[in-house]
């Protein structure tokens, strides 16, 4: 198997910016924007200078076509109820995805720059962690140069995704311990960062590893498992003395709080936004009120006292069915299915029909999609930038391995 190249210095070029990528997302200010934007720019050029790309088939149509209308959808939106147009600013991401797909087509990076990539920056984020909560001291809201919540779900899944890079990484000598500590650092700055709302994902994405590294391989060296071990133990360590268990009790103590009637905790005004959002929906079920719409009814419903005054400070749901549902109507919800349900068939169907050089970005596929539902049930992951930015670039460098490496064969 030998994965078609492009011509130096393109290649090289677009070999950093994979690496790059991932690997400062989230310790390094707007990197993941600059990463991304550089690389549009060269697909646009490679259009615009008529380049010959490859024939794209049904599958790559559809993911294509899937982010561009849910672009257009949001555009549309934001039109119609006249908001702000820097609305569009996130939602233009899955536009400007589209002329890196076609790039990454045309010149495909080395596997190592994504794998490497994300090793690097799962443990570059966990690190980051470690330092600034037991050397600085920092609050576990104040990690890294990004929101708490974005930076440790981030962490994660940058640690799940180098993790499933495992039969790439056994090719070289103690190569197994590089995607390990990755999974290990990105949990611990999941952990340290306090955004408990990720951590449900995280036996999930134990779960997929165990099924694709255990499970798919027959022999699991006697190394290997007892690395996994210590690594599990030290992460079971963080959780109890790194902040974990008391912002465990602390939701507990919220919800108990929300029962007895007292909305006004960090928890409780989440319900409340969602109680708000399931009332705007129902009134406005097709197109949904808009982001001006949306905070002028969230308002309206508090003078009501339908729900917590304190609920006015919030501009979403923090919830990305309900926010997309309320802002966008049903119109919005099936094209929010849409661009999680197309990539998630091909990294579904890759992990059952691939070959041993695909599998690994199926499951990466897999555990990307599934982390951010889970981020999304208590968070508006698709609202925030850096986390749609990361979304989108992480789909179409999977889907251009796949898909080049089925080509290939």
């Amino acid at each position: 198997m030998r994965f078609s190249q492009g011509t130096f210095p393109t290649t090289t070029i677009i070999n950093l910016l994979v690496f790059f990528v991932p690997a400062t997302a989230i310790t390094f200010p707007h990197s993941i924007g600059t990463g991304t934007a550089l690389l549009s720019l060269m697909g646009l050029f490679v259009l615009a200078t008529g380049k010959t790309l490859p024939s794209l088939d049904a599958m790559e149509k559809g993911l294509l076509m899937t982010f561009g209308l849910f672009a257009t959808v949001s555009l549309l939106s934001i039109l119609w109820f006249g908001d702000k147009f820097s609305e569009f600013d996130t939602p233009s991401r899955f536009v400007l995805a589209i002329p890196v797909y076609l790039l990454l087509r045309r010149f495909l990076p080395s596997q190592g720059a994504f794998w490497f990539g994300t090793a690097v920056g799962a443990i570059g984020g966990g690190v980051l962690a470690v330092y600034q909560k037991f050397i600085l001291g920092i609050p576990f809201d104040a990690i890294g140069y990004t929101h708490h919540i974005e930076f440790g779900d981030i962490n994660l899944v940058l640690g799940g995704i180098a993790a499933a890079g495992l039969p790439y990484f056994k090719r070289f000598r103690l190569g197994y311990l590089i995607p390990m500590a990755a999974l290990v650092f990105g949990i611990m700055g999941s952990i340290l960062s306090g955004a408990r709302g990720g951590w449900p994902a995280i036996p999930i994405l134990l779960y997929c590893l165990y099924r694709q590294n255990f499970q798919s391989y027959k022999v699991i060296s006697k190394e290997i498992r007892i690395t996994a071990l210590s690594m599990g133990l030290l992460a079971a360590l963080l959780f109890f003395y790194g902040g974990g268990t008391e912002r465990a009790t602390a939701a507990i103590s919220d919800i108990k709080q929300y029962q007895s009637g007292h909305e006004n905790t960090s928890v409780g005004l989440r319900f409340e936004l969602w109680k708000g959002s399931r009332e705007i929906f129902i009134k406005n079920p097709l197109l949904g009120v808009g982001k001006s719409g949306f905070i002028s009814a969230i308002q309206e419903l508090a003078s009501l006292e339908v729900i917590d005054k304190m609920a006015t400070q919030y501009k979403d749901a923090h919830n990305d069915f309900l926010d997309i549902t309320a802002k966008r109507g049903l119109l919005g919800l099936i094209m929010f299915f849409m661009i999680l349900i197309v990539p998630a068939r091909l990294f579904i169907h890759t992990l059952q029909h691939g070959n041993e050089f695909q599998r690994p970005y199926g499951m990466a596929g897999i555990i990307l999609i599934a982390s951010f539902v889970v981020y999304g049930l208590t968070e508006t992951m698709f609202y925030l930038t850096l986390p749609t930015t990361f979304y989108v670039f992480t789909v179409v460098v999977l889907s251009a391995f796949i898909v080049s490496a089925e080509s290939a064969t």
